[in-house]
């Protein structure tokens, strides 16, 4: 007898064909699933090491590091007048050495000598590093977001708290409710790094701010250092400040690039069109990424909200769907209403 040859045939070829596809079409979303879980995880393990640096430098100093220094933000008895270009850097600049990064730390100026004029950009970038950019941090960028990963970005800013920023789109741009007379909280426009004579004119609502003189501690921390946000996450793509003022500031390094600058006005996550390239081009001023009422907050590309670091060291994920005014009780840290249970 001869033996029949077995074979498949192409309808059979075909349903293998189908249910491989099925399959692949249910595994594919638990494969991105698990590696955004992965990246999240990486991106709290770098604000897990920003508190500890923070509180370090705490523990060292007697208080946070400013937000960001000019020379002319050196003294609160001098009037507040001077050039932004004058930079003596952000606040990541003075905790390099608590996250293993002294060997930066080394090559920069002393960025608290105020007779020293603009030592991050006239100084570092264009003689130490002839002309750069700076070197890259490595706990510097959130794994989630890869725009341009080439570019020493930065994707953790520290809270201003509720804050209302100018912009070219002036009153058009004013898109969220920035009176919370209601919660005991003065809301300053522009943030504290923009009173040109008074500064009691804009008082500093959260943790970090742009004038140097502002030495905040944990006793300065009414409300609780487990109720007071001090680092976000934000997008380099989304802000104007972030993005394109980093780029000609020093990157992570300036203090006028984005790295004290978000505020919680903002909805976190708020959309920002990339293409608009006005306040008056395709949708308006409330998603043009040089408003910065509404870019300067905090964002991420993790579904649903965005991680955050406590003042004392925790790091939680809040959702981009919680409370308004909730919100702005996190990131002021003296509104005398502290939260009890965290509502995430």
């Amino acid at each position: 007898m001869k033996r029949r040859k077995t074979a498949f045939t192409l309808v059979e070829l075909l349903v293998v064909i189908a249910i491989i596809g099925v399959l692949v079409s249910l595994l594919l979303p638990a494969v991105q699933a698990a590696r955004e879980a992965a990246r999240r995880a990486q991106c709290i393990n770098h604000l897990k090491q920003y508190g500890v640096a923070l509180l370090n430098y705490h523990d060292v100093h007697g208080h946070f590091p400013a937000g960001g220094k000019t020379a002319w933000t050196f003294d609160q008895s001098k009037p507040l007048l001077g050039t932004w270009q004058d930079d003596h850097g952000s606040w990541l600049c003075r905790v390099l050495p608590f996250i293993e990064e002294q060997a930066i730390a080394d090559t920069l100026p002393d960025l608290e000598d105020p007779s020293i004029n603009d030592p991050i950009n006239a100084v570092w970038i264009n003689e130490t590093l002839n002309g750069g950019p700076p070197p890259s941090i490595k706990i510097g960028r959130c794994p989630s977001d890869s725009f341009e990963l080439a570019e020493p970005f930065f994707n953790y800013s520290g809270n201003i708290g509720p804050t209302v920023h100018v912009s070219s789109c002036g009153g058009r741009g004013i898109v969220f409710d920035q009176d919370l007379s209601a919660l005991g909280i003065v809301v300053p426009f522009i943030d504290a790094g923009a009173c040109p004579i008074d500064p009691s004119l804009c008082p500093l609502t959260g943790m970090f701010s742009r004038l140097g003189f502002h030495k905040v501690s944990i006793k300065h921390v009414a409300d609780g250092t487990g109720n007071t946000l001090l680092v976000g996450e934000t997008l380099v793509g989304q802000s104007g400040h972030s993005l394109d003022i980093a780029r000609i500031r020093g990157y992570w390094a300036g203090f006028d690039c984005g790295l004290a600058h978000a505020g919680t006005i903002p909805s976190i996550n708020w959309p920002v069109d990339s293409e608009q390239k006005s306040c008056n081009d395709g949708a308006g001023a409330a998603f043009y990424r040089h408003n910065y009422h509404v870019t300067m907050g905090f964002e991420s590309n993790h579904p649903g909200g965005s991680n955050f670091l406590m003042v004392d060291g925790s790091v939680h994920f809040v959702p981009e769907s919680i409370d308004f005014n909730v919100y702005q009780l996190l990131g002021t840290k003296d509104d005398g209403r502290p939260i009890g249970e965290l509502p995430f």
